[in-house]
């Protein structure tokens, strides 16, 4: 809202009222908000080559192929896993299903098993099976792959005796 405001200020007529009143409603959202709102920015092709080499240095999710497009995992200062000890600059963005509250869980604390054990917890709210029960399947899905963020919790999906994998969100302009 504040760059919002700032492109605003320039263009409006200041003896229409309407006009004024446009921008007091964007000057206290400015205050009070900042640009929360903003799109990011797309990578440029050095920021994307990183990523990319920093997506070849995760652990592979089956299920999960890119968490950090995705943003399960985020990148940022170095965090201390609460399961493992280690620090790392990549972790979980969310909490596993437990009833600890267990946050900046690393990748490999995830990929291996060791947070579900130490925690008790899944990372994956819901899944939808068609086939014979496959006991490693569900542990792969629900204790070794990193859910994605959803306002109504995430529901996996299956096809021809597997989990699909998730690839990302898609919205109307993918379809």
């Amino acid at each position: 809202m504040e760059s919002a405001f700032k492109i605003f200020i320039g263009l409006c007529d200041k003896n229409d009222r309407k006009q004024i009143k446009k921008l007091a409603n964007l000057q206290e959202l400015s205050n009070n908000r900042g640009n929360d709102f903003t799109l990011p920015r797309p990578l440029t092709v050095a920021e994307m080559n990183a990523r990319i080499e920093r997506l070849k240095e995760l652990h592979r999710f089956k299920y999960h192929p890119d968490p950090l497009s995705t943003g399960s995992f985020e990148e940022g200062e170095e965090k201390i896993c609460p399961c493992c000890g280690n620090k790392s600059k990549v972790y979980y963005s969310s909490f596993p299903y437990c009833t600890e509250d267990a946050e900046y869980i690393c990748p490999t604390c995830i990929s291996n098993g060791e947070a579900a054990m130490k925690f008790e917890a899944s990372f994956v709210q819901d899944a939808e099976w068609h086939g014979e029960p496959n006991k490693e399947k569900d542990d792969e899905l629900f204790h070794r792959t990193p859910g994605y963020l959803s306002w109504q919790g995430e529901h996996w999906l299956s096809c021809c005796d597997d989990y699909c994998a998730y690839m990302g969100t898609v919205g109307t302009r993918e379809l």
